[in-house]
């Protein structure tokens, strides 16, 4: 700890009260899996998951896979109940946590290998026919690994042909990348469009409840961060866990992001008001496009910038507390 005080600047020596991770001056701790901020990250992701699957225009088919069983991730006895019993996670088993974190570490890398190859399969049977990999959101299972949950989307007659070619692809390779192979419940191929765009959202973001963050993935994360090593040139973990994630086809049609959502809080904030949509990404499009290639004159402006909402602004802040939807509608927690 003391190391690294040392090696911070004069005006950076601070830390997070709630992970005990360095700060820059006079931020917050924005770590995914700081318990300080778990509950925000979460939400956010909720409501970018909910915002761009809502932009889908065709059907979905929500499709679930899960770990192997305990041939290759075997129990932790110590935290078994008392008793004879068959381990189950509703019981209180768990999986070993140096065993899970292992697996957990590359479940997202090796999950998007499988869709990569189940893309490439029905590409080949079916030519122009598409299948869109909406987004997933991992679940943290009771005994202490993830599990999956993959949104799948398709439009006309061609594409639900394809879909069979996908799923079916999921369904065989599935034990090539480490994934479960039994018979009974380690694979769900859903049932095409038994759930609207909105229901499906609802579904996998039900994951993502701020106030179970201790039950969330979060947990698993601190687990892979303590056992998996950093690249010592840029200090980040080698293995990067992505736990949800969504279609950047959809993303780029909306522009919600995590980072536009956080600047969202930011202009609320900073400015007390309620600000239009459109207004508010044209001013979070030229954040980004100066972020990193900004001139000192231009750091010196976007300071003057920040006293007060920008001029194009103007007439489209609402006064706080105008309308309670209106201010519910920024989600800021």
């Amino acid at each position: 700890m003391a190391a690294d005080v040392a090696s911070l600047g004069s005006g950076e020596r601070q830390f997070c009260p709630e992970c005990f991770r360095s700060l820059w001056a006079n931020t917050r701790c924005k770590r995914r899996d700081c318990p300080g901020y778990a509950g925000i990250y979460l939400r956010d992701q909720a409501e970018r998951l909910k915002a761009n699957l809502a932009a889908w225009e065709g059907k979905t088919c929500l499709v679930t896979l899960t770990a192997p069983g305990a041939d290759v991730l075997p129990w932790d006895e110590s935290k078994c109940p008392d008793g004879r019993h068959v381990c189950s996670g509703k019981l209180g088993c768990r999986v070993h946590w140096v065993v899970a974190a292992g697996w957990n570490a590359t479940v997202t890398k090796r999950l998007g290998e499988l869709l990569k190859v189940a893309r490439e399969q029905t590409r080949r049977k079916h030519g122009k026919a598409r299948v869109e990999v909406l987004g997933y959101v991992c679940e943290a299972q009771q005994r202490g690994v993830f599990h999956p949950h993959v949104v799948l989307g398709y439009r006309t007659a061609a594409d639900r042909a394809a879909l069979d070619t996908f799923v079916g692809t999921l369904r065989r390779k599935r034990g090539a990348y480490g994934f479960g192979v039994g018979r009974r419940g380690s694979f769900d191929p859903g049932t095409p469009d038994r759930f609207s765009v909105g229901d499906a959202a609802r579904y996998v973001s039900k994951y993502l409840r701020p106030d179970r963050a201790k039950t969330s993935f979060v947990p698993l994360l601190e687990a892979i961060n303590r056992m998996t090593p950093r690249d010592p040139k840029t200090g980040r973990h080698v293995h990067l866990v992505r736990p949800v994630y969504v279609s950047t086809a959809l993303t780029r049609r909306t522009g919600v992001t995590m980072g536009f959502l956080r600047y969202r809080r930011f202009a609320w904030r900073k400015w007390g008001a309620v600000i239009a949509g459109s207004a508010l990404h044209a001013a979070y499009r030229e954040h980004q496009a100066r972020r990193g290639t900004a001139s000192l004159a231009d750091q010196e402006a976007d300071a003057a910038l920040l006293a007060r909402p920008p001029t194009p602004w103007v007439a489209l802040v609402a006064p706080v507390g105008a309308t309670a939807s209106a201010a519910a509608q920024m989600r800021l927690w």
